[in-house]
C-alpha cells in the first residue's frame, strides 16, 4: 500500500477507534493534549483553561456553554456528530470542533469565539483552508474537497493550526496528501503555510505519530 495511503487509513481508524470508544474515554487526549476525544452518544464537560468555563457536548451532539460560578449562559447553535474533536484555546476565548459527520471519513473544522457570554461560530477557516489546498495542489473542480482538522493553538491563543488533507476516494491530489496551515484566531487570515518537511519539524509532537512514518 503506498505510503500516504497508509497513513491516511491510519488517520481514519483512529477516529474510528474514537467513534467506538467507550464513554469513560470521552473528553481525554487524542493526538496531543490539546485535542481531546467526542465520542458518540457521550456526554463530555470540557473545562477552560482558566478554569471558568464548561463546554458541554450532550450526549446527541447538541453544544453549550456554561460559567463554572453562575452556570448555563448560552446554547451553542450547532450539533456535532462524532467521532470528533475538540479543543479550548489557551486565552479560553475561543474553541474549536473538528467535526467528523457520523463517520471519521471527513472533517469539517468549526471555530467557535466567545465575547461577553455570547458564542459566535466561524466556518471561514474550513473554506480558506479548502480553497488554499486546492490552488496549491491544483485538482479538478470534480475532486472531492479535503478534509480539514484543528490540532492547536499558539502559546496565546492567537494562532490557530489546521491539518488539511487530502481524502480516500475522489481526492483533490494524491491521496493522503496533507498541508498545515497557521492562521489568525481574529479574522480567519492564513499567516503561514507548511510543507509536510516543514510540519514534521515544527509540529511533530502535536500530530498523530503515522502522519510521519519515514520521514
Amino acid at each position: 500500500m503506498p505510503k500516504l495511503i497508509t497513513l491516511l487509513v491510519a488517520l481514519l481508524i483512529s477516529l474510528a477507534t474514537v467513534a467506538h470508544a467507550d464513554c469513560k474515554d470521552t473528553g481525554k487526549p487524542t493526538w496531543s493534549k490539546q485535542l481531546l476525544e467526542l465520542v458518540a452518544d457521550c456526554e463530555t464537560k470540557i473545562i477552560s483553561p482558566d478554569g471558568q468555563k464548561i463546554l458541554l457536548v450532550r450526549d446527541r451532539g447538541d453544544l453549550s456553554l456554561s460559567s463554572v460560578k453562575t452556570g448555563p449562559f448560552e446554547t451553542v447553535n450547532y450539533n456535532v456528530e462524532p467521532p470528533a474533536m475538540a479543543s479550548w484555546s489557551p486565552d479560553s476565548e475561543a474553541f474549536f470542533i473538528d467535526d467528523g459527520e457520523g463517520s471519521g471519513m471527513a472533517s469539517t473544522f468549526r471555530l467557535f469565539r466567545i465575547h461577553d457570554a455570547h458564542v459566535t461560530q466561524d466556518d471561514s477557516f474550513h473554506q480558506v483552508a479548502v480553497r488554499r489546498f486546492r490552488r496549491t495542489i491544483g485538482c479538478p473542480s470534480t475532486a472531492v474537497d479535503p478534509n480539514v482538522y484543528g490540532f492547536g493553538w499558539s502559546a496565546d491563543g492567537k494562532q490557530v493550526f489546521l491539518l488539511v488533507q487530502a481524502t480516500v476516494n475522489e481526492s483533490c491530489g494524491p491521496q493522503g496528501t496533507f498541508i498545515v496551515l497557521v492562521a489568525s484566531v481574529a479574522d480567519g487570515s492564513v499567516i503561514e503555510q507548511l510543507t509536510e518537511k516543514q510540519a514534521k519539524k515544527r509540529f511533530r509532537s502535536l500530530l498523530f505519530p503515522e502522519l510521519f512514518q519515514d520521514n
